[in-house]
């Protein structure tokens, strides 16, 4: 697909919510399915939705998610998610030895449990799902990896940088986690618990 932002016009991926490049929301017809930025279509002047809304109403019966915000249904895939893994598994990050995941916490209270080569971004990996709303991530922003008991996060390189206890970190480069570091991901902030 090509980004509907008129100064834009990149390519990105058919199931983009928001564009790599210019970070414009792509907005969704619902009568005629045509992509735009604006408030209304351009082919039939119908009011614009966003996709995010869209794939969360159209997702909830599937998931069994109940009705409500779509944060509701985000805290409930992840509590979902640690019942199905026998919950979340503390890790001490300082004594070298552990589990096999850990967990990030985010600033709004989001809770990911991360195993071995998870991907975080908005379009790719085991927690896209709950990533896809913030606009500023990559589809593959970073890696979060686990050698010898020691995690590892590695920049992807992200269009909008991730950031380690506030050093900026150089793409494709691994960098050492421990217990209580501070994880920026574009303008998103986490915790390593």
């Amino acid at each position: 697909m090509i980004c509907p932002n008129k100064k834009c016009r990149i390519e990105i991926d058919d199931d983009s919510k928001f564009c790599d490049q210019c970070g414009s929301e792509i907005l969704i017809c619902p009568k005629c399915n045509n992509y735009g930025t604006g408030k209304f279509c351009d082919k039939d002047g119908t009011r614009l939705e966003s996709r995010r809304n869209a794939d969360a109403q159209n997702a909830a019966p599937q998931q069994g998610f109940p009705s409500g915000s779509q944060n509701q249904a985000i805290n409930d895939a992840v509590q979902s998610h640690e019942v199905q893994q026998g919950g979340t598994a503390a890790f001490d990050l300082n004594s070298g030895t552990g589990s096999d995941t850990v967990t990030l916490i985010h600033s709004g209270g989001l809770e990911l449990v991360i195993k071995n080569n998870d991907i975080l971004g908005r379009g790719e990996g085991a927690h896209a799902e709950q990533l896809g709303g913030f606009k500023f991530l990559s589809r593959k922003h970073a890696e979060l990896i686990l050698k010898s008991g020691t995690w590892f996060i590695k920049d992807l390189g992200s269009t909008n940088k991730s950031k380690l206890n506030g050093e900026i970190l150089e793409p494709q480069r691994e960098y050492p986690v421990k217990k209580g570091d501070r994880i920026m991901l574009a303008d998103q902030e986490f915790t390593a618990k």
